[in-house]
């Protein structure tokens, strides 16, 4: 099942995407207001959003997995200079499975974030604003090889570890404090290939 939406989407009453069992794909490609949240549900087929906007893409509402560890988020948005921004919380009231940056501009979330896999696949910039939690023990961040750069501010919380899948001196950790914070990265950095 797919959905494109080209312009300006307002979803008032929410969005659920369920995968069932031949998955689900929205895509969106302005400006999306999720209203009272969009929710995604993976089935055994997978629910994904994508947002492939040729310009600046603000998505406004909460956006939540169905249950811990689902839904998929792929950012693929191919405007020069800021790309999406996400301006509520993802994962807060329960966490996504991924989240797939395939852009070359930069990617802001505003809002604190929870998600079992933060993917890299183009060489971009991604600003985490608020915190970043993520309790799985199989690796959060992977920068696959893509010479992006995180920004990761106060207070995050990284179960796994921060790995590079791809050639080794690519992607870039940045952390960055502005007062008293706690934050953790449980596994091993680049222990896979080297970052930057």
């Amino acid at each position: 099942t797919a959905l494109n939406v080209t312009g300006t989407s307002t979803f008032t009453g929410g969005l659920a995407v369920n995968g069932g069992t031949g998955g689900a794909t929205v895509t969106l490609g302005d400006a999306t207001d999720f209203g009272t949240g969009a929710v995604l549900a993976d089935g055994t087929g997978g629910a994904n959003l994508v947002f492939n906007g040729a310009a600046a893409q603000t998505v406004t509402g909460t956006i939540d997995g169905f249950a811990a560890g689902q839904g998929t988020i792929i950012v693929s948005n191919t405007a020069v200079g800021p790309g999406v921004t996400f301006s509520n919380a993802v994962g807060a009231g329960a966490a996504l499975g991924t989240i797939n940056i395939n852009a070359a501009n930069t990617t802001t979330f505003s809002s604190t974030i929870d998600a079992d896999l933060i993917r890299f696949t183009a060489g971009g910039t991604v600003n985490f604003n608020g915190n970043v939690n993520s309790t799985d023990t199989t690796g959060v961040i992977d920068f696959a090889g893509q010479t992006g750069t995180v920004v990761l501010g106060d207070n995050f919380n990284i179960g796994g570890a921060v790995d590079n899948t791809g050639a080794a001196g690519n992607g870039t950790l940045s952390l960055l404090s502005a007062g008293a914070s706690t934050s953790t990265i449980g596994g091993n950095v680049g222990a896979t290939a080297a970052l930057n």
